[in-house]
């Protein structure tokens, strides 16, 4: 392990979830990239150090600062010891994290495939029982459906199905018989840190089976860059707002029936991405980024004729994994 550094900075791709444990309020910190195997738990406390480690302050510093904000005598040595803690536990960004954070995005970013992170505890792994259970969520294929024309657009949740199914019932059932040549998916990506989206060319996998991407749509998107797409794809390894939709899509359309353009985007809401909120706002902005204008075209001038010549099966479905309320209370 390397030696602290002289004014160390606490990782920023770390998950930091407040929870109450025998009465005690802790932090749950979860390290998305694997290098921390388990969760930890930190008191309010050692929170309050991790605060202070923002790559600005030496050792010095925030012994000093900690012990005004606690109004009182500070043991000699204490500081020092909670950060040899902290470094040895593998929060600190330092020489020894960044060589371990390129090789597992190198090692992701390699594979061809992404394989199901939820199967087995957010819904069923067993391919006949997804099936049946996706049929019941579904509820009877109703003959007025069929009369319906094909959806040009869809949007869906992507909350627990252990709280609500019925949104997906009430989304899915319209595209119950209809054909799509590629679905264009979109969701929000709760993990992302850098850039506003992050595509992959990866196919998706579920236990019902293997989606191909369109991996020349990824390559227009990705040839878009200016700070609006990550560089790297990692974000999806282990979301779930593309694969809950993804389940539906296979047991309808057929896994190999159509291709997917997989996309995440980052929160919008300004203090939930380490992205300043003017810089944030100011990238969702057509005027003043022109990448954004640029990001939907490479999709739509490769296949409108195919629109123009085949009225009656839509080649593309944009879909939508909305986050409207993390709760996913049975009103919404």
């Amino acid at each position: 392990m390397e030696e602290s550094p002289l004014k160390p900075k606490v990782r920023t791709d770390l998950t930091v979830n407040p929870i109450e444990q025998d009465g005690q309020r802790i932090l749950l910190i979860e390290d998305p990239l694997g290098i921390i195997a388990e969760p930890l738990a930190v008191t309010e406390v050692g929170g309050l150090i991790l605060s202070l480690l923002d790559g600005e302050r030496t050792a010095e510093d925030i012994e000093r600062y900690f012990g005004e904000v606690v109004r009182g005598e500070v043991p000699t040595g204490f500081v020092s010891e909670q950060l040899q803690q902290i470094a040895s536990l593998g929060l600190i960004e330092d020489g020894d994290y960044l060589r371990k954070r390129e090789e597992v995005l190198g090692t992701y970013k390699a594979s061809l495939s992404r394989p199901p992170s939820h199967a087995g505890t957010a819904y069923v792994e067993d391919r006949d029982l997804l099936a049946s259970w996706l049929e019941e969520i579904l509820g009877p294929n109703e003959e007025a459906s069929q009369s319906m024309a094909a959806p040009k657009i869809l949007v869906a949740p992507h909350i627990d199905f252990r709280v609500n199914t019925h949104t997906y019932a009430s989304a899915y059932k319209r595209i119950r018989g209809c054909e799509y040549d590629r679905v264009v998916l979109m969701g929000t990506g709760h993990s992302i840190l850098e850039g506003v989206y992050s595509p992959t060319a990866k196919n998706f996998s579920t236990p019902l089976g293997e989606t191909p991407t369109d991996r020349a749509a990824i390559e227009a998107l990705l040839s878009t860059d200016h700070g609006v797409v990550g560089s790297h794809d990692f974000p999806h390894k282990s979301e779930h707002a593309l694969e809950f939709q993804l389940i539906f899509l296979q047991h309808l359309l057929g896994p190999g029936n159509f291709e997917l353009v997989p996309i995440l985007s980052g929160r919008s809401t300004p203090g939930c991405n380490p992205t300043s909120g003017s810089d944030r706002w100011r990238r969702f902005n057509p005027s003043s980024n022109p990448s954004v204008k640029s990001f939907r075209p490479p999709i739509e001038r490769r296949w409108w004729w195919r629109s123009r010549f085949l009225p009656c099966r839509p080649p593309i479905l944009p879909l939508g994994s909305s986050d409207p309320d993390a709760r996913g209370d049975s009103e919404s």
